[in-house]
């Protein structure tokens, strides 16, 4: 018996200290990530050197070469943890709006603003994050935003307030086309006024798919 207490004991340690150590890995983790993105956001991928995220992370070189093999690695998991916020922008909007229009305005304007204040190469970043998600090509993580938007819409539908004219798929892919369209367009035209194109295609959006007044339940 003190024999197997003894081993109990053993085991119980051995699974606090492997605990300790996970959550360590995923702190230091953690911190890379943040520190990678503040920077990419302030000063650009490119202008950004590996130095730059370990001092900011305040970790050693190797440190980072145990969690990522590389920046573009690093960059390919910003890219999936903004699918992650995304998702999240789209489910907020759904809970926070009374109709499927005030939904889209909220979530594009939402977005919208959020990508504008992590920095000065704001843009920069989007368009190294959006290669990056073209890259991984994750079918899970695409389905997951149609799915959000999906529920948004599908929401519209048993308010009354979205057409049924149009399947449902249809409807989707017209809101997630233009939300990628929208963030293209910023990553390539240094100009474009992006919170007032922002505002002006969740209006159209709004009218694209509202319920007609003649249009039967």
């Amino acid at each position: 018996l003190e024999s197997m207490s003894s081993q109990v004991n053993e085991d119980e340690e051995l699974a606090v200290t492997s605990n300790r150590r996970d959550r360590r890995k995923r702190e230091t983790r953690d911190r890379i990530m943040k520190a990678a993105r503040s920077l990419f956001a302030e000063q650009g991928y490119d202008g950004t050197k590996l130095t730059d995220i370990c001092e900011k992370a305040d970790i050693a070189h190797q440190t980072f070469f145990n969690h990522f093999p590389g920046k573009r690695d690093l960059m390919s998991e910003l890219a999936r943890v903004g699918i992650d916020n995304l998702v999240a922008s789209v489910e907020a909007a759904q809970c926070k709006g009374d109709s499927t229009r005030e939904r889209l305005q909220l979530f594009f304007e939402g977005f919208t603003r959020a990508a504008l204040a992590l920095g000065p190469k704001s843009r920069e970043f989007m368009a190294v994050g959006i290669r990056a998600t073209q890259e991984i090509h994750d079918e899970a993580q695409s389905r997951r935003v149609h799915d959000a938007f999906g529920a948004l819409v599908q929401q519209g539908l048993d308010e009354g307030d979205v057409t049924r004219r149009y399947e449902l798929s249809t409807l989707v892919e017209l809101v997630v086309g233009t939300h990628y369209v929208l963030m293209s367009d910023w990553t390539l035209q240094p100009d474009l006024d992006v919170e007032k194109r922002a505002r002006q295609i969740s209006a159209l959006l709004g009218d694209a798919i509202e319920k007609r007044p003649d249009e039967s339940d």
